[in-house]
């Protein structure tokens, strides 16, 4: 059995985040992992030391900068609240990593690895490029779908976690598909990286057990009761915006997030504040929208000039 390649892409925001993920995997994911990578935007040379700390076999473990190319691509995409751009690098990871073509399991950084990871390494994809476990918001499907161009029944993935057959995602184009999307059905996009992804594969993709991907809503999570499918995933995913080291964060997994966060170069830092967090979120969300209104009206301008002023 050959070893998982695991990524995760960042920015600045979030580097707490990807240096507990990797705690977690150095605790729970046994001997299924041959190397890590890790994508980031605007890090620091402390924040790559705080990230170093974390994981104990140094040999394994790769930090890159995502180069200009791609972060050019990757600016022209669709972002909305907490999501920043390095949410779309997901798509490009096997392209950046052209020279592996074993099993790759992608995780958001906002995960906590609970379990050992060696199934996925031993797992039949059945020719198929991508494994995900299947958004909880079944709901909502039909009109996402909908809005994709896809039918409604289509099977809608979680990108949270997503296990990759390289090889075949290259063959299959999958980086310039879900690119293509994300870039040219932008006023149909709401769900960013997640529906250019799922518009690619039009529901022909590998359901894993919800063990690989456990979440709930910012909502249904405060008001659990019962964590014990928390408890036995194999992956928790800490979805919305308020994540476990934020000091307004009631999911029912933060005490263990905040256990090994104890044990981190973030040990003594204070829990990040709600509110400069929703000022920050607000505060891009509104320079994003005036940056769509600036070139949605300079596309409308007329040639040889300004926009008239109809005198």
């Amino acid at each position: 059995m050959d070893g998982l390649v695991v990524v995760t892409a960042t920015d600045r925001h979030y580097v707490e985040l990807v240096g507990v993920m990797l705690m977690s995997l150095a605790a729970q994911a046994g001997d299924a992992v041959a190397a890590i990578h890790i994508f980031g935007t605007g890090l620091t040379e402390a924040d790559r030391r705080r990230i170093a700390a974390c994981y104990p076999e140094a040999g394994r473990l790769n930090i890159h900068d995502i180069d200009n190319q791609s972060r050019a691509l990757l600016s022209r995409m669709k972002v909305r609240t907490h999501i920043t751009p390095a949410g779309y690098a997901r798509l490009l990871i096997p392209r950046l990593l052209p020279q592996v073509e074993g099993r790759m399991l992608y995780v958001d950084c906002d995960v906590l690895i609970n379990g050992d990871l060696a199934p996925l390494a031993a797992l039949d994809m059945e020719g198929l490029a991508v494994a995900a476990v299947e958004d909880r918001r079944d709901a909502a499907h039909a009109e996402w779908n909908r809005r994709l161009g896809l039918l409604e029944d289509t099977p809608y993935l979680n990108s949270g976690v997503l296990l990759i057959d390289p090889v075949r995602w290259r063959a299959e184009g999958l980086t310039e598909k879900s690119c293509a999307v994300a870039i040219e059905k932008a006023d149909r996009i709401r769900m960013m990286d997640q529906d250019a992804l799922n518009a690619a594969l039009a529901g022909h993709w590998l359901k894993l057990p919800r063990e690989w991907n456990y979440y709930e809503s910012s909502f249904a999570a405060r008001q659990c009761t019962d964590p014990s499918g928390f408890q036995a995933a194999r992956i928790i995913h800490f979805v919305g915006r308020a994540k476990p080291n934020h000091a307004d964060c009631r999911h029912p997994m933060t005490e263990l997030y905040r256990a090994y966060r104890a044990r981190s170069p973030w040990a003594n830092a204070p829990l990040h504040d709600p509110v400069r967090r929703n000022i920050r979120v607000y505060a891009a969300e509104t320079v994003r929208r005036v940056i769509r209104w600036a070139r949605a009206l300079f596309a409308r301008r007329p040639a040889g000039g300004l926009p008239s002023s109809g005198a």
